[in-house]
């Protein structure tokens, strides 16, 4: 459940619920096998997956109910309602009486649309640019953008690959809810004027109606119907925490009588989650949740959540402690390496030997390598100031919006490194400079990574204050993690591999082992 792809016809989504008789529980896979059937949604092999969007789509407007312990749906007491308005009984050719769906004057079905965040977030966007909007700068900012499963491709890539269908999961979300948009008359498809390297083109473009701008007046007094799956991704690596922390928020500042600052919505977090919350990371989710198309309002310092939400949030067992780094001895490993080689783990060493940062630049490079990465030296072996170190691709699946490329900078440091200001001004400029080179060599996807022997300090901060500046996520990984991330791979080469490790560059955090262990853990149930 949650957002909803290629399930375009409003008719045959409206019509799901009526698969399903009144006080019936229907399993997954036979409403399924109905929709296919009975509504002639899907075809070849990959049927079920077309189904799949047409129940997600009726489960996001209300239409049916889902039950996540026995995997059942039910028709809803608001699909009673719409299907009262909306079936129409007709006599065809042969005489014989049949139902169609025709939803254009249910005033019921406008009223569920208008509770989806997600619609509601296009309506907002349409109206601030009455120029247009192209499905590819929606993309840009709608949902949860640069996090596993919302990818995107800008308008300028889209051109250059010279493939009219390339689009990312952002993308292709734009696109489904905005076929509903227009099907209500919210919305109306033109075309705009772009120049990318001094040539016109006409690409298509999405502009609102004045029927659209009514109907996002009415839209701020109507609840906002949220689906906790909808919270993240399931291919982000931490999709479980990622969901908790953003519901958990959603609640706090519903139930608050006030708005609510950074602090206390960090410490509310802290206290429900078991863990530690910058203001950065509070702050980042709140502009993330406005992406996602809830109304949150910011005055000197304080947010408030101006739409009324009711969130389905099923029961989760208490979240335990997570495991904080602390500084130790730089040669202590707390696991044992059993495929590691003498001239890996002569990293550890060399990590904290600043006389030495030239050879960490070299094994760093080898271990991206051995991960499965495409890297690239343009530290030390080009001489050239401006470069990063390392710029590690990952090139190899044919999907465009799969492949991405994470920029590196090593440091030799005696103890824990602090990222300085220095570094933080340095990897902006490299993110800001190489960032265009990397996708013209379609890599759409750019991520940064500080690797060290030990780090220390306000790490997220730094992390938040380049991201900031460049847009693009990242994170700092100790050489211990690193090679943590090796072992896993030599263990088990098909579970861990660039497109399973691909989360960890935006977590806006250190990598803690802990992380990969669970990554390791995941991907190994995946393939079971």
């Amino acid at each position: 459940m949650g957002w909803v792809q290629d399930a375009y016809e409003l008719d045959k989504i409206i019509a799901v619920p009526s698969l399903i008789s009144v006080s019936e529980f229907v399993e997954y896979l036979e409403l399924q096998r109905r929709v296919h059937e009975k509504l002639g949604v899907g075809a070849g092999h990959r049927w079920p997956w077309a189904c799949d969007g047409f129940i997600r789509a009726a489960h996001s407007l209300q239409l049916i109910s889902y039950n996540r312990e026995n995997d059942t749906l039910a028709r809803t007491q608001a699909a009673d309602r719409v299907l009262a308005e909306a079936i129409v009984k007709r006599v065809d050719v042969y005489g014989q009486e049949e139902e169609t769906v025709d939803y254009r004057n249910s005033q019921e079905v406008r009223k569920l649309i208008l509770a989806n965040p997600q619609v509601v977030r296009l309506l907002q966007l349409l109206d601030q640019n009455p120029e247009g909007l192209t499905k590819y700068e929606i993309g840009e900012i709608f949902g949860f953008p640069s996090e596993p499963g919302f990818t995107h491709i800008t308008q300028e890539l889209r051109l250059r690959s010279g493939d009219p269908n390339a689009e990312g999961s952002s993308d292709k979300y734009a696109r489904t809810y905005m076929s509903w948009l227009r099907q209500l008359g919210w919305a109306e498809s033109g075309s705009k004027r772009i120049q990318i390297d001094g040539e016109d083109h006409r690409v298509e473009a999405y502009k609102i109606t004045y029927e659209g701008r009514q109907a996002r007046r009415r839209a701020e007094g109507i609840p906002k119907f949220v689906i906790f799956e909808s919270l993240a991704s399931r291919k982000h690596p931490f999709w479980e925490r990622e969901r908790r922390v953003r519901a958990t928020i959603i609640q706090l500042l519903s139930r608050a009588d006030r708005p609510l600052t950074l602090s206390e919505i960090s410490s509310g977090l802290g206290e429900t989650l078991n863990s530690q919350f910058s203001n950065r990371l509070v702050r980042r989710e709140l502009r993330g949740l406005t992406n996602f198309g809830l109304s949150i309002v910011s005055v000197a310092g304080a947010s408030r959540l101006l739409d009324r939400v009711v969130i389905e949030i099923p029961y989760l067992p208490p979240v335990p402690r997570p495991e904080i780094p602390v500084p130790r001895p730089e040669r202590q490993i707390r696991w044992q390496p059993k495929h590691l080689t003498r001239d890996f783990l002569a990293i550890l060493e060399i990590a904290f030997e600043p006389l030495k940062w030239r050879q960490l630049e070299d094994k760093v490079y080898d271990v991206f390598s051995s991960l499965g990465f495409a890297p690239e030296k343009l530290g030390h072996r080009t001489m050239m100031e401006e470069n990063p170190d390392i710029i590690s691709y990952y090139l190899d699946p044919k999907p465009v919006l799969q492949k991405y490329a994470v920029i590196i900078d090593t440091k030799a440091y005696q103890g824990p490194y602090a990222i300085s200001t220095n570094a933080k001004r340095a990897m902006i400029s490299y993110i800001n400079n190489q960032a265009p080179q990397i996708v013209k060599r379609q890599a759409p996807n750019v991520y940064f990574c500080f690797v060290s022997g030990q780090f220390a300090g306000d790490i997220e901060s730094k992390l938040q204050d380049i991201y900031d500046e460049t847009n693009a996520m990242g994170c700092c990984m100790s050489v211990e993690s690193l090679l943590l991330s090796l072992e896993y791979r030599l263990a088990s080469p098909s579970h861990v591999n660039p497109r399973k490790l691909r989360g960890l560059f935006s977590l806006m955090r250190e990598v803690i082992t802990s992380d990969l262990e669970m990554l390791a853990r995941t991907a190994l149930q995946e393939e079971n």
